[in-house]
């Protein structure tokens, strides 16, 4: 009989738990390939000072995690992804999370979130994605088939602009072949990916450069902010020293003597480039 009753209870406990765990709600999971670093492999990134860093990739995880409904006993299991960046010696921190917790709140995206320490400055960005992988624009945000940065050409890359609350604006380029390929603050180059430059930089470059100088002084540059979408301004190496697509105020670019060449996009998609100097 006690045989029996003991039986008995743990087919109750069995029940009741099983009963508790509720039903999946839903599964969300994510596409691959949007973040490129692999565990254990070092890569090599140059900060503001022209410092070069090297960091190794100390994590690179995927889990299912669950997320429990109002209920508390129903729930959802989505996707998770955790890559970590670091290099103590060098003060750098790298950090990314991408969750598929998109089918939980009935949205059709997903945030891949990148955190960036290096030294006594951060930079906190959100790169948004849908279902597919795709990367996804707004106002702020945009997608080039090609860029030239630090003096090599890069595709299918994703732009984004944003501010934080202390008024610090923020910049980063990304694509999902290499990763993070410049990050900015305040218009000054925070960190960038470390490639060798090509030898020979694009033609709209050196056609530009070989003509003589129309302007002498940064103050001169006209920008029609009615038609202007986009900014930039890139270095006689080829590198881009400055962009942004709003507030288009060309002495917050901060520059240094030197030569350099500022580009204009208007909403047609045309580019209208000139030659100054910073003396």
């Amino acid at each position: 009989m006690k045989t029996k009753k003991i039986i008995l209870l743990a087919f109750l406990a069995i029940f009741t738990f099983l009963n508790c765990k509720g039903e999946e709600l839903g599964r969300c999971d994510l596409p691959n390939g949007l973040i490129p670093y692999k565990k254990e492999q070092v890569y090599s990134f140059i900060d503001g000072t022209g410092q070069t860093i090297e960091v190794p990739v100390i994590e690179s995880k995927w889990r299912w995690l669950t997320s429990r409904d109002e209920t508390e006993r129903d729930y959802y299991t989505y996707r998770n992804q955790i890559v970590e960046l670091d290099s103590e010696p060098n003060n750098l921190n790298i950090y990314f999370r991408l969750d598929a917790n998109g089918c939980m709140t009935g949205k059709d995206y997903n945030e891949i979130g990148i955190a960036v320490t290096l030294l006594d400055k951060s930079f906190v960005v959100g790169l948004y994605v849908d279902a597919e992988g795709n990367f996804l624009t707004d106002n702020s945000t945009f997608f080039h088939e090609s860029i030239e940065i630090n003096g090599k050409v890069y595709h299918d890359v994703i732009e984004q602009n944003s501010e934080n609350n202390e008024g610090v604006s923020k910049q980063i380029f990304y694509n999902k072949t290499y990763g993070i390929l410049q990050i900015n603050r305040d218009g000054e180059s925070f960190l960038s990916i470390n490639q060798k430059t090509e030898e020979t930089k694009s033609s709209s470059h050196t056609d530009i450069l070989n003509e003589e100088f129309g302007i002498t002084s940064i103050n001169d540059v006209k920008i029609n902010t009615s038609e202007t979408k986009l900014l930039r301004i890139y270095a006689v190496t080829g590198a881009l020293v400055y962009s942004f697509s709003t507030n288009f105020n060309l002495k917050s670019a901060y520059l240094n003597k030197g030569i350099y060449i500022v580009e204009t996009t208007n909403y047609l998609g045309e580019v209208k480039r000139e030659k100054i100097v910073v003396k």
